[in-house]
């Protein structure tokens, strides 16, 4: 079974990267929060995120993650309109279930 721990050694600057391409991508208006794609591409991101949390017993380690997330102006922006756009969106729940039903 893998740790949170060695995932963290391995992929977390990854996990960053790809995070940050996101944000760069919303920034320069090229993805938009309302984006299915995105969303779903965001949220998967987050499930990673929130797995290594779980997993994990060290608190430097839960202390980054959540930074790396909830930390900064961007990051709160991008989180209040993620949330927003995934809880009230009808369009995006419709999609949502189309997506998982094939």
């Amino acid at each position: 079974r893998v740790t949170a721990a060695l995932v963290a050694e391995i992929c977390y600057e990854s996990l960053v990267l790809v995070k940050d391409h996101l944000y760069h991508g919303l920034v320069h208006k090229r993805l938009n929060i309302h984006s299915f794609r995105l969303t779903r591409t965001l949220n998967n991101l987050l499930e990673v995120f929130d797995e290594m949390a779980l997993q994990n017993r060290r608190a430097p380690l839960n202390r980054a993650l959540l930074s790396v997330v909830y930390d900064g102006m961007l990051n709160r922006v991008v989180m209040h309109e993620y949330a927003r756009h995934v809880l009230l969106s009808r369009r995006f729940e419709q999609r949502a279930l189309d997506f998982n039903n094939g």
